[in-house]
C-alpha cells in the first residue's frame, strides 16, 4: 500500500511530545466513550497506540491507521483484544460488522469534514456512536492550555501546533470550528454534543445515530 512519508515521519517522533495535555484527552475521550465492555469499537486513525493501550482487555477492537510505523509501535502497547489494519479509512475500512462505537482522536484531518462523518456514520451500525476529539483551529488556545484556572504557555503544545504546516509537506491537516462540527455533524448523524477538552485545547465532538426498532 502506498504510504504517505508525512505520517511516517510523525510516528517516529510522536510520542516523544506527549504531554499532560494528552493525558487529560486521552481521560476524557475515554469517559465520553462510555461503557466498552463487550462492545465493538472501531479506532480510526490509532497512531502510535496510545490511546488504544487505553481501552478495556473486554472491548473488541479493530485499530486502523495509515502508517505502517505507527502500527508496528500500536501494537506494542495493546492486547490480543485489538485487531490492526493498515489502511487509509477513507478508502476502506474493516468489514464483517458495523461497530457499536467509533473513535477518532486526532485523525479526521481531511479538508472535506462532510466527506469525514459521513464515512463514520455509513460505517456504524443503528444507534451507534462516533467519538471525535480534534485540535482546536484557535492556535493561541492549542499552545495555552487553562491550567489551575490560567491559559499558561506549554512548550510540547507549541512543538506540536507545527503540524499545522502540514499540509506543505502534503500532509491532510484540516482544522474545524465547533460551528462546523455542529453544522456538518447534524447533516449525518441524529445527536450532536461538543465540548472542549485537554485543557481547552481540543475540542471533543460526540455524534449519535437513532436506534430503529426492529419488527
Amino acid at each position: 500500500m502506498k504510504t504517505n512519508v508525512g505520517w511516517d515521519i510523525g510516528s517516529l517522533v510522536y510520542d516523544l511530545f506527549t504531554g499532560k495535555v494528552d493525558e487529560q484527552l486521552y481521560l476524557e475521550v475515554l469517559l465520553a466513550l462510555g461503557t466498552l465492555d463487550g462492545i465493538k469499537l472501531d479506532e480510526f486513525g490509532c497512531g502510535t497506540g496510545n490511546l488504544t493501550g487505553r481501552l478495556p482487555e473486554t472491548t473488541k477492537i479493530r485499530a486502523v491507521d495509515y502508517s505502517p510505523i505507527a502500527i508496528a509501535k500500536a501494537k506494542q502497547k495493546t492486547s490480543k483484544n485489538v485487531g490492526f489494519f493498515i489502511m487509509d479509512f477513507y478508502q476502506e475500512q474493516p468489514n464483517g460488522y458495523k461497530p457499536d462505537k467509533i473513535v477518532a482522536c486526532r485523525s479526521l484531518y481531511h479538508s472535506d469534514l462532510s466527506l469525514s462523518l459521513g464515512i463514520l456514520s455509513r460505517h456504524l451500525g443503528d444507534g451507534g456512536e462516533a467519538i471525535i476529539a480534534h485540535p482546536t483551529e484557535n492556535w493561541r488556545k492549542y499552545v495555552t492550555p487553562i491550567v489551575n484556572g490560567k491559559r499558561e504557555f506549554n512548550f510540547v503544545q507549541f512543538v506540536k501546533s507545527n503540524w499545522r504546516f502540514a499540509n506543505r509537506m502534503g500532509v491532510p491537516y484540516a482544522l474545524f470550528s465547533a460551528d462546523e462540527f455542529e453544522r456538518v455533524g447534524k447533516q449525518h448523524f441524529d445527536e450532536v454534543i461538543i465540548n472542549s477538552a485537554g485543557y481547552d485545547t481540543h475540542y471533543l465532538v460526540q455524534l449519535r445515530k437513532r436506534a430503529f426498532s426492529k419488527k
